[in-house]
C-alpha cells in the first residue's frame, strides 16, 4: 500500500513540473483570429432568391460567434418571415437557408418590418422584428450558439415601436427603438427597453431623445439611424435626424450625436456632458453634428433627406467619436463625409466625392476604418483608412451583381465582429410597378454575402 502511494506521489509530483505550454495543448484552442487583407477581390456569394422588400439600417443583418467559430445572418422572406443561415469558418461553407419565423406581412408599408439580429448574454442568437408602429417581437434561437431548433416567439413590447437596435452591454440587452407618439402631428420619440435576463422579461420603457413639439417648424421625429457600443466604458453612440415637416417624414433635418451611458442610464454628448436621462429638445444644439435644411417640396428626394445613413464609431478605446454618412450638393453629386470630435468641435476629417453614395463604417482597430460604398450606381467599393479617417485607399471594388432588369440596392452591410472571408451582406431589388410604392413581399429579390475572394 505504501509503495503504491509513493508511485501515485511521484506521478502527481511529474505532472505538476511538465511544461505549462503542454499542459496547455490539451485545452480546446479558440479560433485564430485572421487578418483582414489591405487589398482583395470581392466575391459575392448568394445566400438567397427569396427575400421582400426592407429598409434595414445599417445595422443587424448578422454576427460573427467565435464560441463556433461561425458566421450568423438573418433576412426577411416572403411575407417578411425571418430566416436564417451560417457560415462554418472551419469548413468554409455556407449551410441551407431556413425559416425561423413564419409571418404574413403584405401591407404596403411591411418594408419596415426587417429583422435584426444579436447574440443574448446567455448565448443564444436573438431576433428582433417590429409589426411597424405597433409592437416589438423577439424570436429566439433553443440553443445556445446554434440556429438549430424551434425557435420561440415573444412580445418584448406594444409601445408603437419601429426601427429596433439591440445593443448588448455588460449582459444587459438594450433594444433602442423610435415610438409613434402621435401620427398627425407627426411626432417620434426615441426609447429603449432592457433585458437583464436574456430576454425573458423587459423593463418599462425610457425615452432618451425627445423634441416634446417644440420644432418651430414641425421636424418632430425622431429618426435614428446608427448605434455603436463601446464595450470598455459602455456607451452606446447614437446618430439621428429629425423629421417631419408638413406630415410624416416629408423631410428631414440636422444630424446629432449623442452618448447613452449604460452604466448611469445617462445621455451625454460628443464632449460628454452629462444631459440627463434624456436629450430633450432644448439640449438639441448641444448634440448638433452637422445643421442641414431638408425641403419637403423639394422634387429631388436627396434634397428633401440631406443627410444619408448617419453611422457613429469612435477613435482608440475611450477617444474621440466620429460620425460618417452621405450627403447631395446640387452640382457635385453624391458625396461621403468622415467626422470626428476634436474635443471642442465637430470637424471634417475627409469628403469623398466622385458619384458615392454611403452605405456602412466598420472599425477595425484603434484609428482603423473601412466604409461600404456604392459608385456609379453599379460598383461596390471597400475603402480603407488606418489614420483616423484623415486619408482614405481603395481595398476593393467589383460590380454589383445585379440579376436581370435589378437596379437597386436596398442594404449593404458589414457583419458584427466579422472575420474573413465574410465581410457582409449586399442586397438587390426592383420596383415592382404592379404594387403601391414598388413594394413586393412575394420573396422575390437578392441577398448576398459579400467576401473575400
Amino acid at each position: 500500500m505504501k509503495i503504491r502511494i509513493q508511485r501515485l506521489f511521484a506521478a502527481l509530483l511529474a505532472f505538476a513540473f511538465l511544461p505549462s505550454a503542454l499542459l496547455c495543448a490539451v485545452e480546446p484552442a479558440a479560433p485564430k483570429r485572421a487578418k483582414w487583407k489591405g487589398t482583395f477581390e470581392i466575391k459575392q456569394e448568394p445566400l438567397g432568391n427569396n427575400v421582400s422588400s426592407t429598409c434595414r439600417r445599417q445595422f443587424g443583418a448578422g454576427l460573427y460567434d467565435a464560441a463556433v467559430n461561425k458566421t450568423f445572418v438573418c433576412w426577411s422572406g416572403p411575407g417578411m418571415s425571418v430566416w436564417i443561415n451560417d457560415y462554418d469558418h472551419g469548413t468554409g461553407k455556407w449551410s441551407a437557408g431556413r425559416e425561423v419565423c413564419h409571418l404574413e406581412y403584405k401591407t404596403q408599408w411591411a418594408y419596415h418590418d426587417y429583422p435584426v439580429m444579436r447574440l443574448a448574454p446567455d448565448g443564444r442568437l436573438v431576433i428582433y422584428f417590429c409589426e411597424h408602429g405597433n409592437k416589438l417581437f423577439q424570436v429566439k434561437a433553443p440553443v445556445a450558439h446554434s440556429l438549430d431548433g424551434d425557435w420561440a416567439k415573444t412580445t418584448a413590447s406594444e409601445d408603437h415601436t419601429t426601427y429596433p437596435m439591440p445593443v448588448v452591454a455588460d449582459g444587459v440587452i438594450y433594444v433602442f427603438y423610435s415610438k409613434n407618439e402621435d401620427r398627425n402631428w407627426p411626432h417620434r420619440s426615441y426609447r429603449y427597453i432592457k433585458s437583464a435576463d436574456s430576454g425573458a422579461t423587459w423593463s418599462a420603457p425610457a425615452t432618451v431623445i425627445d423634441s416634446e413639439k417644440k420644432e418651430p417648424m414641425k421636424f418632430d421625429e425622431v429618426y435614428g439611424f446608427g448605434v455603436c457600443l463601446n464595450p470598455d466604458d459602455g456607451r452606446v453612440g447614437i446618430t439621428w435626424t429629425m423629421a417631419g415637416s408638413k406630415a410624416h417624414n416629408a423631410a428631414s433635418r440636422d444630424l446629432y450625436f449623442a452618448f447613452f451611458n449604460t452604466r448611469t442610464g445617462n445621455m451625454e454628448n460628443a464632449g460628454r456632458r452629462e444631459l440627463g436621462p434624456s436629450v430633450l429638445f432644448d439640449e438639441f444644439a448641444a448634440c448638433l453634428v452637422v445643421k442641414t435644411q431638408g425641403d419637403p417640396d423639394a422634387p429631388d428626394r436627396r434634397l428633401r433627406y440631406p443627410i444619408l445613413r448617419p453611422q457613429p464609431s469612435y477613435i482608440g478605446k475611450a477617444g474621440a467619436p466620429v460620425v460618417a454618412f452621405g450627403t447631395y450638393k446640387p452640382g457635385t453629386g453624391d458625396l461621403v463625409c468622415f467626422m470626428r470630435w476634436d474635443g471642442d468641435a465637430w470637424k471634417v476629417q475627409a469628403t469623398l466625392a466622385e458619384g458615392r453614395s454611403f452605405y456602412d463604417l466598420e472599425k477595425l482597430g484603434p484609428s482603423e476604418f473601412r466604409m461600404f460604398i456604392r459608385k456609379d450606381s453599379k460598383k461596390l467599393l471597400v475603402l480603407r483608412s488606418t489614420d483616423g479617417g484623415r486619408t482614405w485607399k481603395e481595398s476593393a471594388a467589383a460590380p454589383i451583381d445585379f440579376a436581370a432588369k435589378f437596379n437597386r440596392v436596398p442594404e449593404i452591410q458589414f457583419i458584427e465582429d466579422g472575420r474573413p472571408p465574410v465581410i457582409g451582406i449586399l442586397g438587390t431589388a426592383y420596383s415592382d410597378k404592379k404594387t403601391p410604392g414598388g413594394y413586393n413581399y412575394d420573396g422575390i429579390f437578392n441577398i448576398h454575402a459579400v467576401m473575400e475572394k
